[in-house]
């Protein structure tokens, strides 16, 4: 600020009204109007709890009229309830409880940190179930590849090691899949609630690994009995 009468406007806020530098705007007080010129944009981090406001004025510019004033201080737990002592003694004063508010965001945190499990859960339940109707559904053509690959020469256990990779690298599929789905509701649920948005490395492991194994356990158990079963039983049942 070079002088009074200027002024300083949070920068999202100046976008939704369209203002520029230069121009003046006009506000009114109870004691009156107070015309201020636009000179500067600013970003604030309204999560930093630190004193900051839509509108700066320079100082000066609201010497004349009446004004609140802005404070904060440290009271110890234990001391918590000498505020309403000082409540009572000065009854216009508002106090904010910044515990209370710091409560409040990380339960929201926390309702954010649950739904993106279970919307993760909820994807690898669909992608289990997926795999169960894709294996039923392709029996038959599993039954032919692997009558095919016993003929020429391949052993059970290689077989074996075969189906079950298979279905290990598609539930690892479908657990990046699931993972990236709720980091894409995550990262928009915190744009949103603005919040700062964290990457989850623990799940994308967490759920790949997981869901290859059990994808891998649950395929190795369906299609136990193709390697099992003799080439010529197979391929006779073959259309």
């Amino acid at each position: 600020f070079s002088g009074p009468n200027q002024l300083s406007v949070e920068e999202e806020n100046a976008r939704e009204l369209e203002l520029e530098l230069g121009d003046i705007l006009s506000f009114e007080l109870p004691d009156g109007t107070i015309n201020a010129q636009v000179v500067s944009f600013r970003e604030v981090q309204w999560e930093s709890f630190s004193p900051n406001f839509f509108f700066v004025f320079s100082p000066g510019t609201m010497a004349q009229d009446n004004a609140s004033y802005l404070g904060s201080f440290y009271v110890p737990p234990e001391q918590k309830t000498q505020l309403s002592e000082l409540i009572r003694k000065y009854p216009t004063t508002v106090f904010i409880d910044v515990d209370a508010v710091l409560t409040q965001v990380m339960e929201i945190v926390q309702m954010i940190t649950q739904v993106i499990s279970y919307l993760a859960i909820l994807v690898m339940i669909a992608g289990l179930l997926v795999l169960l109707a894709s294996l039923n559904l392709l029996m038959d053509e599993r039954r032919t590849e692997v009558a095919l690959l016993r003929v020429i020469g391949l052993s059970q256990k290689r077989i074996q090691h075969y189906l079950t990779l298979e279905m290990a690298l598609i539930g690892a599929a479908a657990g990046l899949v699931a993972t990236l789905f709720a980091e894409f509701i995550a990262a928009i649920a915190a744009h949103y609630l603005n919040l700062s948005w964290q990457w989850h490395g623990l799940y994308w492991w967490l759920l790949t690994l997981s869901m290859a194994l059990l994808c891998g356990l649950i395929g190795r158990y369906r299609l136990r009995r193709l390697w099992l079963q003799a080439p010529l039983q197979s391929l006779r049942t073959m259309d």
